[in-house]
């Protein structure tokens, strides 16, 4: 062995010595974060700082040598592993383990939370809002568009969307803005959370059958300066005969423009139901 390459070793085995210093502090930053939440009765799951901290990972990656999507999965094992540190999580899964439902749960909360694996989406409903599970992670918007019958089953149920996850598949029509196809899951749970600065907003609404009515229904969206994103017309069974509208926004909830907006959507529709407002997927790999 050269003596360049045995001080090359050398680097790599403090360097490596670094890094598990770096996690063990990192998870000795997260007990302390369980302390804290403790104290104010926090969810151990939060979308939105997730979201943050693996945007902030791509932001370190620019320009380095580390393959950026390798460092993306390791951070969200890294989180992952952390987060269990304060709580468990109970997640509910759509299909097998090595489906794609599966994939998607895996890249949204890493490996370390307690799998359970279920064949019907109505049961995942109802154990995420009895509270048997935490979350649960089912198929959204497919190569067929957002499905109609997943769609009603909102309707009635204490459950919003708290997370989406984006999952490379060929199959899909989901186009990427760097060219890929995705297949897209949702994240289910009880409460809706905070903004985290690049967010996405869905809803049902209808209005009465008439010449006209769509164009009532959306007006406010314009004189309050609010773009839609995705207007789709859907059959659905619970509130047939009436067309429901499904919409989406890139702003959070809370934005004020899109309150105003919604505060008036709400009070010309027959029916109004927000479905969640929540981080935006990111879909590096």
């Amino acid at each position: 062995m050269s003596a360049e390459l045995e001080k090359i070793r050398i680097e790599i085995d403090s360097t490596d010595r670094q890094l598990v210093e770096l996690l063990n502090r990192r998870a000795e930053l997260v007990l302390k974060v369980k302390e804290a939440k403790a104290k104010g009765k926090i969810d151990v799951y939060s979308p939105a700082r997730e979201r943050q901290i693996i945007e902030r990972v791509r932001e370190l990656a620019e320009g380095g040598s580390f393959p950026k999507a390798a460092l993306e999965r390791i951070f969200v094992s890294v989180v992952s592993a952390t987060r269990s540190l304060i709580g468990e999580v109970k997640l509910g899964c759509l299909g097998p383990e090595g489906s794609l439902c599966f994939e998607a749960a895996k890249k949204q909360f890493g490996e370390d939370v307690l799998f359970s694996f279920r064949s019907d989406i109505d049961e995942l409903f109802r154990l995420v809002e009895s509270g048997e599970l935490d979350f649960a992670v089912i198929p959204f918007d497919m190569a067929g568009g957002v499905s109609e019958e997943t769609l009603g089953r909102f309707i009635g149920a204490d459950i919003r969307i708290v997370a989406e996850v984006l999952v490379r598949n060929d199959s899909s029509q989901l186009l990427g803005t760097d060219g890929k196809t995705f297949a897209r899951f949702v994240v289910i749970g009880a409460k809706e959370p905070p903004a985290s600065g690049k967010d996405r907003t869905s809803l049902l609404c209808a209005g009465d059958n008439h010449s006209g009515a769509l164009r009532e229904l959306l007006e406010a969206f314009s004189r309050f300066g609010v773009t839609i994103d995705r207007l789709e017309s859907k059959k659905i069974a619970a509130l047939s005969p009436s067309t429901v509208f499904f919409l989406e926004f890139s702003r959070h909830v809370s934005d004020e423009q899109l309150q105003l907006a919604l505060a008036e959507l709400k009070s010309r529709s027959s029916y109004y139901r927000l479905l969640g407002s929540y981080p935006q997927a990111a879909h590096s790999y």
